[in-house]
Formats: C-alpha cells, sequence, structure tokens
C-alpha cells in the first residue's frame, strides 16, 4: 500500500489538472476551534472523536491542496497500524501543501517523523496491550501520550485554519460545542476518567488490605484450622478476610489483579461434596459465557477421607477466566479452597497454570 492510495496522488490526474488550484476564495474549511474544545472530545471517546476529525480534515485538505484524498476511509485509520505507517506520512503532506499555499512556514520539520512514530508507536502498544495485558499505569500514560499528540495536531490544524478564516468561502462548525458535542461531553467526561482511574489504581482502590507478602515457599495458615497453602508463585499477598467474600472465608490471598484470589471457606458438616461441586458448577455456568467444567475425585494421601476438585474455564467481558474449587474432608469438616484467575488472552496460559498448581497445595493436617 502506497501513499498514493490514501492522498490520491498525482497518479489519479494528469501534470496539467494536478497544478490546476481552485481560488482560496473557493475553499471550504472549518471554524477553528481551541485545544480546550477539541481535547475534552478526543479523552471522552478515547479516541473515536478522532476518525471523525481525520474524516474532516482531510475533506479539507483535498479542497485545499487539489489532493484526491479519500475522506471515508481515513476513519478507520486511528484503528489500524500498518495504514498508518502510510496514512499519516500522507497527512503531514497535505498539510505541507497547505501551509505552502497559505505562506505559511512549516512548524514541525524533523519533529515530522518523531509525531508519526509516537501515533503509531502507540496504535501498537494499544492493540498488544488488549493481547497481553501490560502494566495498567503504563496504559493510562500511554493514553495521555497520544492525547498530548493530538494536541499538538490540532493546534497546527488550527493555524491553517485561522489564516483561511478571512478568505474561505464558507466556513463550518463552531468554536465551542454544538448541543450533541456538548452531550457527548457531559455523558462521558464522568465515565472516561473512572475507566482509566480504574485501570491504573484498580489495586489501589479495590483491592484488600494486605496482611502480607507473601513469597515462595510461604505456608499460609490459620490458628484453629488443620489446613494450609503452600505459595509456588511470586505476586501473591494475604489479605484481609472480606476482601473478595461477604466475610465467611477464613483464608484469603490475592494475585496480580483484583479479579485472580484464593479463598478457604469452612463449610463444616453442613455441606457435602456433591452439594459444593454441584454449587461451583453452575455458578460458572451462570457468570461466565461458554463455561466448561470438569470434576474429578480422590482419596486424600494422609487419612481416609475424599477430595473433590471442579475445574471451570470460560470467557468474562471477553477475557479468559480459570475457576479451582478444591474441597478435603478433614475431622472438622469439609474445607474448599476456591479461586478465580483472570489475565488478558495472550498472556493467560503464562500464570494459569501456576494458580491450578493451588489444587495440589492446598493440603489437611489432619
Amino acid at each position: 500500500m502506497s501513499t498514493d492510495q490514501w492522498t490520491g496522488g498525482e497518479a489519479l490526474a494528469s501534470p496539467e489538472e494536478s497544478k490546476v488550484e481552485s481560488p482560496l476564495s473557493e475553499v471550504e474549511t472549518r471554524v477553528e476551534r481551541s485545544i480546550a474544545w477539541e481535547v475534552p472530545l478526543y479523552f471522552c471517546t478515547f479516541g473515536l472523536y478522532f476518525s471523525l476529525y481525520l474524516f474532516r480534515l482531510t475533506r479539507e485538505l483535498k479542497s485545499l491542496t487539489r489532493q484526491t484524498y479519500t475522506p471515508w476511509l481515513w476513519v478507520f485509520v486511528p484503528f489500524v497500524f500498518l495504514a498508518q505507517l502510510f496514512a499519516y506520512p500522507a497527512l503531514l503532506s497535505g498539510l505541507e501543501k497547505a501551509e505552502e499555499r497559505l505562506g505559511l512556514s512549516n512548524p514541525w520539520k524533523s519533529w515530522a517523523a518523531l509525531w508519526v512514530l509516537g501515533m503509531c508507536a502507540l496504535t501498537f502498544y494499544f492493540n498488544l496491550n488488549d493481547k497481553f495485558g501490560f502494566l495498567p499505569a503504563l496504559f493510562v500514560f500511554a493514553y495521555a501520550l497520544s492525547c498530548v499528540l493530538f494536541a499538538v495536531l490540532h493546534q497546527r490544524v488550527n493555524r491553517i485554519r485561522k489564516q483561511l478564516s478571512d478568505v474561505a468561502a464558507r466556513k463550518k462548525g463552531k468554536s465551542s460545542f454544538t448541543v450533541l458535542e456538548w452531550l457527548t461531553v457531559i455523558v462521558l467526561m464522568p465515565v472516561a476518567f473512572a475507566i482509566l482511574i480504574f485501570i491504573g489504581f484498580e489495586k489501589q482502590l479495590f483491592g484488600g488490605e494486605v496482611i502480607k507478602e507473601l513469597k515462595i515457599g510461604d505456608v499460609v495458615m490459620e490458628d484453629g484450622y488443620p489446613v494450609s497453602i503452600n505459595i509456588l508463585s511470586r505476586g501473591w499477598k494475604q489479605v484481609e478476610v472480606g476482601s473478595h467474600s461477604d466475610g465467611d472465608a477464613i483464608i484469603e490471598l490475592e494475585g496480580h489483579n483484583t479479579a485472580t484470589y484464593i479463598l478457604v471457606f469452612h463449610h463444616g458438616f453442613d455441606s457435602d461434596l456433591d452439594d459444593i461441586s454441584s454449587f461451583r458448577v453452575s455458578q460458572a455456568q451462570a457468570s461466565l459465557t461458554g463455561a466448561e467444567c470438569d470434576e474429578s475425585r480422590s482419596f486424600a494421601t494422609n487419612n481416609l477421607g475424599v477430595n473433590s476438585t471442579v475445574k471451570c474455564t470460560g470467557d468474562y467481558f471477553g477475557d479468559p477466566y480459570q475457576i479451582l474449587s478444591r474441597t478435603i474432608e478433614t475431622d472438622q469438616g469439609y474445607f474448599e479452597l476456591y479461586g478465580e484467575y483472570s489475565a488478558a488472552k495472550l498472556s493467560f496460559h503464562r500464570g494459569v497454570n501456576d494458580f491450578l498448581a493451588f489444587e495440589k497445595e492446598f493440603r489437611s493436617q489432619w
């Protein structure tokens, strides 16, 4: 794919036609609008507004520079990394030609390549983040950087529109928000802030109060109960009871995010293996999309009791999800280790085996 496919280029016109430019008095442009109005629209729509922005901008450049942009194609540019490698240089080429025609200097010069690199790198990062789930704080930083790069672009576009404003045939738009834009910002701005705060500070805001940071080799026990958990992987911490349960657990562990945790329940003699297993299967089927569950039972190695294990997999809001329930029999009745594990798609398999290892590391001291 070449730049000409995004601009049309001179390949679609004869040399004589490509040099013909309509008078500036016939050019249509949008009213210049402050960054203070544009950036909130970009921010609260998570970049969706950028598609509309590029559509409008390329229509203007098509009129001003006679380059045959295809504006509707630009609606998809913010989401397609490979297209950006050709589209953004074509966009900057159009801006340069508009500035030359209006007698303006190029304000970016050698910095243009850095802007293109930054925009492409951010799209590449966001695409990977959906699959791997990198550090949450890094996502917030990357999104803030994308807002800055958008603001830089708009400042340059505003400069062109200001120069055109006195001679353009027609000016579209308003220097402030339209009614629809006001509604968009009022409704979506609190939502956008809430989402970014949740992403960036999930563990600080919604994680349990840490009792102890756990390391490999630690054994977690609770006084008065004949069960223990051996820790075989990093990233776990013991948190206050009630962090992930209604307060009826006796031990609670939290993993790399608030959706990954381990709970230990004492069911006593009020429930049997069938009751506990069927409840966990029905719970998984109700909460996960495409839930598949497998149950197995075995004799305990250190007593005459029977142990039961239920493993369920499925999707939760598009991400893979694993549920583990391990019930063991002791002289105090039944104890259950119940856990949930969630991660981005391509990083899920890196940690799910460590999570499932808790099945063997939940032991009775009876």
